[in-house]
């Protein structure tokens, strides 16, 4: 994808008694990346990301969207460091 990129990431799975969250074990963190085409959502992928780490969601990031794309995310910290690969935030 290259264009204006909304980028998040989220945890997919069932649910099921006990721990919740990222330490749940049986939930598979995912990368969400939507196309914004003027008012409207455009194209939607997603990637499945082999943790939670920022590492990770570098790499689903870089594997899935055009370098000099321009990025729109929240404010968590792990995001930082696309800026720091030359993908604009």
């Amino acid at each position: 994808m290259k264009s204006t990129v909304g980028i998040d990431e989220t945890l997919v799975g069932d649910a099921r008694p006990g721990k919740r969250g990222r330490v749940a074990g049986w939930e598979v963190p995912v990368l969400a990346a939507t196309l914004h085409d003027g008012n409207h959502i455009g194209r939607i992928r997603l990637a499945r990301m082999a943790d939670s780490s920022a590492e990770s969601f570098e790499t689903a990031v870089e594997e899935t969207i055009v370098p000099g794309s321009v990025l729109g995310a929240d404010a968590w910290l792990d995001h930082k460091g696309l800026a720091a690969r030359r993908m604009r935030i």
